[in-house]
């Protein structure tokens, strides 16, 4: 887990909209990636002064990322891990819940690359949701689909647009994708159309996006706010629901029946 130059990229942006980061919480205490001081520089530049953080953000001999929250306006910081190794702020197993005296303390919580570490990840994203106050965002930069060899779990998109929404208590305010290189164009991820459309992408704000051109893995971003308190663990917090749109089922009957029979490979190739 960590923070490359496209998540300061976002977190920047975020904030330029409004995003308070006054009490944030990270779950595992977030390092930097990649991030050169040359890169932070020219980034910096090309924006009026004051407007992006620059080298100073880079201070920690360790690379720990308080100094980036820091400049984004935060007064508390927090981290939570499962061990001590990097010594974070507050030990909490994401698999269970999360500490009762963290419960909506927070206006932000980001993850930067944990949950897809985490087995049980429902309720690891439901402790996340709860430490959130009214009105807060949680944040979170994970790997999508398509990017096997890291983690438990990669993340569609639709998985976000089914969980922030107002049955929940949230709202998806963000929804965006990028490959995982230096210069890579950061692309909005749109809601799927009617009938069998699949997600489209277009580009974003021209102060994050650049030109395509292809690289490793891809990574999805999500950002969305709560709008009250969650609930405690053990009654219903989030409501996924099932797609509208049919996928496989809509092979003629054999064809799919013979899938679920363990001859899919064969029966979906012909024809």
């Amino acid at each position: 887990m960590g923070i490359d130059l496209n998540t300061v990229r976002f977190l920047t942006w975020t904030k330029s909209r409004g995003v308070s980061f006054r009490k944030t919480a990270m779950l595992g205490r977030q390092g930097f990636m990649g991030v050169r001081p040359s890169q932070l520089a020219r980034w910096q530049s090309a924006a009026p002064e004051g407007a992006r953080p620059g080298v100073e953000i880079l201070t920690d001999p360790r690379q720990y990322c308080e100094p980036l929250f820091k400049a984004l306006k935060a007064e508390t910081i927090h981290s939570y891990d499962f061990s001590s190794y990097e010594n974070a702020t507050h030990l909490w197993d994401l698999n269970e819940a999360p500490p009762a005296a963290s419960l909506g303390a927070y206006s932000v919580v980001f993850d930067g690359g944990t949950l897809e570490h985490v087995f049980d990840f429902p309720r690891a994203l439901q402790g996340a949701l709860q430490l959130l106050e009214p009105g807060g965002h949680y944040i979170s930069v994970t790997p999508a689909s398509g990017w096997f060899g890291h983690g438990f779990y990669q993340f569609s998109a639709e998985l976000f647009q089914q969980i922030f929404t107002a049955g929940n208590g949230c709202e998806l305010t963000a929804l965006m994708m990028f490959e995982d290189r230096e210069d890579a164009a950061i692309y909005e991820v749109l809601p799927p159309g009617p009938g069998h459309e699949r997600h489209k992408f277009a580009p974003c704000d021209r102060r994050l996006s650049r030109s395509w051109r292809g690289g490793s893995g891809p990574c999805l971003i999500a950002c969305g706010r709560s709008s009250r308190t969650m609930s405690p663990l053990g009654r219903r917090v989030l409501r996924v629901l099932a797609p509208k749109r049919r996928r496989w089922r809509d092979l003629p009957a054999p064809r799919w029946q013979a899938w679920l029979a363990g001859d899919g490979v064969r029966s979906c190739a012909a024809g």
